[in-house]
């Protein structure tokens, strides 16, 4: 069995309150003041879960919550920063294929249209897409090439969705 580590301190923590918390605790801290809309404050616990816990598993959930928080502040650069995190150094964690769509999503608010189109391609590359996910890659790719004014490449990817559809409902 491998623990996680637990932090004990002979003062509260001034963020938190505590004196004693490990990794969990603060990821659920942070929800916590997620929930609450206190998004800010969220991110600051988020943030110090993964410097003072680097090695634990609350990692990807941490780093994606704190994107979530970042895009209801509207720094939309930032969330795109924390899911990225994920697809680069958490490959195997549930919040990777989740982080890859947001990314997608968050790129589409700040009118990315080229990195939307190119982050929906590289979710289509992934292994182990459920026909769904690999339905919504295709329409995501197909609108990232249309709001480019691609409508030929929009018109192939729209297509090929609904192939793919059709195809997956027989």
């Amino acid at each position: 069995i491998k623990m996680e580590p637990v932090l004990v301190k002979a003062d509260k923590d001034p963020l938190t309150g505590l004196d004693g918390y490990d990794a969990q605790v603060l990821l659920e801290l942070g929800n916590q003041l997620y929930a609450k809309g206190d998004h800010d404050k969220a991110i600051e616990v988020y943030d110090k879960m993964v410097a003072e816990f680097p090695d634990s598993k609350h990692i990807p959930s941490a780093q994606y919550n704190a994107g979530l928080a970042y895009e209801q502040l509207s720094e939309l650069d930032d969330a795109v920063k924390r899911f990225d995190m994920i697809i680069e150094h958490h490959r195997d964690s549930k919040s990777f294929k989740d982080a890859y769509f947001r990314k997608a999503f968050v790129l589409g608010k700040l009118k990315r249209w080229v990195d939307v189109a190119d982050t929906f391609w590289a979710i289509r590359q992934l292994d182990g897409l459920s026909p769904m996910d690999e339905l919504e890659a295709r329409v995501g790719q197909g609108v990232g090439m249309f709001m480019q004014n691609d409508y030929a490449t929009a018109e192939v990817e729209f297509m090929s969705a609904i192939r793919f559809f059709e195809s997956q409902s027989k």
